[in-house]
């Protein structure tokens, strides 16, 4: 997953939150920051209809930030030197980022010492619990930009020594903290690519409802599970043509928190719609599905006429393994 562009964070106002009080002279210095996903192939949603960078100019979703001294939280914070969730909002064409409108700019403390920021996206508006961010859940319809990218979960975290230097912009690396599946249709005995087009594909049996610390930096602890989550489907949306999606291949995307579903549980379901076939399969797990944070799970289905077989890898977001199974016509 190559890097993103940088995506400045640049902005003026006032330090309301460093409680430790300066001379009247002493000058401030402003902290200003940028942004990066991790690599590799994080961004990619794999079909031409849909965006190629995660901060496009317009994500609309906004990028939240907590400052505190090296090593220091919210909690554990003598002189309350901090700033909590701050809102930054995307502008530009090149996916700049700017303090939002209302947000003051940060500073480094008045004693000049490192600071440990922590970065995540989408903004959630207020800090609920402690750290964590209570009833998120991942769109339902991911069949557009918009349910895509408000299910894309990232945070991260990076430690910055002082710097009087305002032309320096410390970067924060953004890490993936749910799971992407991806699923590709190939054309099997009775038929052909042309029936698949138009495909669309869900994903079932799938709790969609977790908690999101963006403070913490083990990518299990980032999104737990919410205790009310039920299973939904997940609509990932409609295959184009074979050869006009970016891979070459007649796929969709989903992200889901992470979770393990249970071997023969029906997982994905194809309902195709062409001129020449109409017809709706289901597969069913032939394993227990272990979903973890951070991995992208690729499902190869060749359809046939009367069943599908498949097979799996986890690549691209983490490690890789196999399986194989078939699913058959509904």
């Amino acid at each position: 997953l190559s890097l993103a562009s940088a995506f400045l964070l640049t902005a003026c106002g006032s330090d309301a939150d460093d409680v430790a009080p300066d001379a009247p002279d002493t000058p401030r210095t402003p902290i200003y920051l940028s942004a990066a996903l991790a690599s590799p192939n994080a961004v990619t949603r794999g079909t031409a209809d849909l965006q190629t960078t995660e901060f496009v100019n317009n994500y609309s979703y906004g990028v939240g930030v907590y400052i505190y001294r090296k090593d220091k939280t919210a909690a554990a914070n003598p002189d309350s030197y901090g700033y909590t969730n701050l809102k930054y909002a995307v502008t530009g064409a090149t996916g700049d980022l700017t303090l939002a409108t209302g947000t003051s700019q940060p500073y480094y403390s008045a004693q000049n010492t490192s600071v440990d920021v922590y970065a995540y996206a989408p903004f959630q508006g207020t800090s609920g619990s402690g750290t964590s961010f209570a009833a998120q859940a991942v769109q339902t319809d991911q069949s557009t930009d918009v349910g895509y990218l408000q299910s894309d979960y990232v945070s991260g975290k990076a430690n910055f020594p002082y710097n009087a230097d305002a032309t320096v912009k410390h970067k924060v690396t953004l890490n993936h903290r749910l799971s992407r599946i991806k699923v590709i249709l190939k054309a099997g005995n009775g038929v052909t690519d042309a029936d698949l087009q138009g495909a669309v594909i869900s994903l079932l049996n799938v709790k969609n409802k977790f908690t999101f610390n963006p403070l913490t930096t083990t990518a299990a602890d980032a999104a737990t599970m919410a205790s009310d989550a039920t299973a939904a489907t997940i609509n990932t949306g409609t295959t184009l043509a074979a050869g006009t999606s970016a891979d070459g291949t007649l796929c969709t995307y989903a992200i889901i928190p992470p979770q393990t579903i249970a071997s023969g549980t029906e997982f994905i379901q194809i309902v195709l719609s062409s001129a020449n076939k109409t017809a709706t399969y289901k597969m069913k797990l032939a394993a227990d599905a272990t979903f973890a944070a951070g991995n992208e799970y690729t499902y190869t289905i060749t359809v046939d006429a009367t069943a599908i077989s498949f097979t799996t890898s986890i690549a691209a977001w983490g490690s890789t393994t196999a399986q194989n199974g078939t699913a058959v016509l509904q």
